[in-house]
């Protein structure tokens, strides 16, 4: 590998992580505020214009799903207790040694730090994907569409956020050693 690229991930990777997840978490929790409001105005509107009764189902699981994307980092320390995981870190990952990996410790390392990233924007997104499933103007074959993409999204973020932990339980159950 070119020492350059391998500056620039590590770079990448120490600079970018911090800044990047705050921008995530910052981004879903305006989402979810802004996603509140518009099911409460619709809520609103349907109560004022129905004559058959308002149906709150939709409206009450987008407002929770809207919530769950205002406290994102909560929700992913919720969904990985959930599977047997620990609590949401997002600190550098010291997964390679360079008693193992040499002089590409760092890069191995950086990347699973990257990786964690990607993480963190997936179960941003298959959140945002669960709570647009509950727009209006979905029919049910599309916002069932929206409920499997948004839930798969969702553990695959899991699974990118706990890379290192995934990892060895991996390494554990197929008897791999390195």
């Amino acid at each position: 590998m070119n020492d350059g690229i391998e500056q620039a991930i590590i770079e990448f990777a120490n600079g970018g992580r911090e800044p990047l997840i705050r921008l995530i978490i910052v981004v879903a929790l305006i989402s979810g505020l802004v996603g509140c409001g518009a099911f409460l105005l619709r809520a609103t509107k349907i109560a004022r214009h129905s004559t058959s009764g308002v149906g709150m189902g939709r409206i009450g699981a987008g407002f929770l799903f809207c919530l769950f994307l205002i406290c994102l980092k909560q929700m992913m320390n919720a969904g990985a207790h959930g599977i047997g995981l620990g609590d949401v870190s997002f600190d550098g990952i010291s997964y390679a040694s360079t008693g193992t990996f040499g002089v590409g410790a760092q890069v191995v390392n950086s990347i699973l730090s990257i990786l964690r990233i990607v993480g963190a924007y997936l179960f941003y997104k298959g959140v945002k994907n669960l709570k647009n499933s509950q727009l209006e103007g979905n029919t049910e074959l599309s916002a069932s569409g929206a409920i499997g993409k948004g839930i798969v999204q969702c553990v695959c973020g899991l699974l990118f956020l706990f890379n290192p932990e995934i990892l060895d339980k991996v390494q554990a159950s197929l008897n791999i050693h390195w």
